[in-house]
């Protein structure tokens, strides 16, 4: 299956360009982004297709949406990015996690 959307982000300027050709799908933040109990069913899910590992940017949803499913179904192995700003804060808010590794990124806010 292909996905619906493609997402490109690139760096620009020390911003975030997105092409007109990509749009971005406000379906897809309701459904999963704003909605935690469905990111962690996805979350869950993947588990029961034997995906044991994620690549999380460290936004506070998708954190709170993998602890509760790590609650469920136990420790996923995880990769983090953390986007720019407050370096502390945003290290604490995903070392609940335990992640394996964490990049911090310039480009995301």
């Amino acid at each position: 299956m292909s996905p619906r959307k493609v997402w490109v982000f690139a760096p620009d300027s020390g911003g975030i360009k997105i092409p007109d050709s990509v749009k971005y799908d406000i379906d897809y933040r309701r459904r999963f982004f704003d909605n935690t109990d469905n990111m962690t069913r996805l979350f869950v899910h993947s588990t029961s297709l034997g995906v044991r590992a994620v690549q999380l940017i460290g936004y506070q949803p998708l954190v709170e949406a993998l602890m509760k499913a790590q609650e469920l179904v136990g420790d996923f192995f995880v990769a983090v990015v953390i986007p720019r700003g407050n370096f502390a804060a945003n290290l604490d808010l995903v070392s609940p996690l335990e992640p394996e590794f964490v990049c911090a990124c310039p480009v995301l806010r």
